[in-house]
């Protein structure tokens, strides 16, 4: 790696010591000055000679014996052959994490990161470190349209994050805007969860544009 220093008084770097098979983790902050960003204070425990904060996932960030996720110790996770990867999953190697915390029952040598938070391996879709139950790993696919919610469905459900909404038909199901989806019967506001609008008419429902912080729909 080639150190600089950029506006922000740390040394900033490029990280061209990643192994050919492993991803790029891209620029990198090492230093004192890192610490105080990352954390928000001087940490006291932390070796600013081996720290580094990955700007490009700056969830994360590591010294020669910790590995962080937002200022929390990923417990297990080896710094020697740590590796940030997309919507807060990582590796060393041998484990396979989202935030702080480890996945259960993954392959690690199939796993690879899906979008909107989902990934998979040849057994089991994660959302997060949750795997999913019940799922048709064949038939399962990401809704890749944009929804502040995760979704995505498989042959017979529909996935709202890790869980199943229960009363939506998969088969009718459309997304109407960033918050809503309809079926046939119903509307739904979607979250964390896709909860139902009573009396709303799937057949007349629109959303209106977004105006002073807030939507309208009738």
């Amino acid at each position: 790696m080639v150190p600089s220093l950029n506006n922000e008084g740390y040394n900033e770097s490029i990280d061209d010591e990643v192994a050919d098979d492993q991803p790029d983790v891209g620029s990198v902050a090492t230093g004192q000055q890192a610490i105080i960003d990352y954390f928000g204070s001087d940490m006291a425990g932390v070796d600013p000679e081996s720290f580094v904060m990955y700007i490009d996932f700056p969830d994360f960030a590591k010294d020669k014996d910790r590995v962080f996720f937002q200022g929390r110790p990923i417990e297990g996770a080896n710094p020697s052959d740590f590796m940030p990867m997309q919507f807060e999953f990582s590796s060393d190697g041998e484990s396979i994490f989202n935030q702080s915390r480890a996945l259960e029952n993954v392959d690690r040598d199939s796993f690879e990161v899906l979008q909107k938070g989902y990934g998979k391996d040849d057994f089991n879709i994660f959302y997060g470190r949750f795997a999913l139950q019940g799922v048709d790993h064949d038939s399962f696919q990401i809704i890749d349209l944009p929804t502040y919610a995760s979704l995505a469905r498989d042959n017979t459900k529909l996935y709202v994050g890790s869980g199943v909404a229960e009363d939506v038909d998969v088969d009718s199901f459309e997304v109407v805007s960033t918050f809503y989806i309809k079926d046939k019967d119903a509307v739904f506001y979607t979250s964390s969860y896709a909860k139902i609008i009573p009396g709303a008419d799937p057949n007349s429902f629109q959303v209106f544009q977004f105006r002073d912080n807030g939507f309208y729909s009738r």
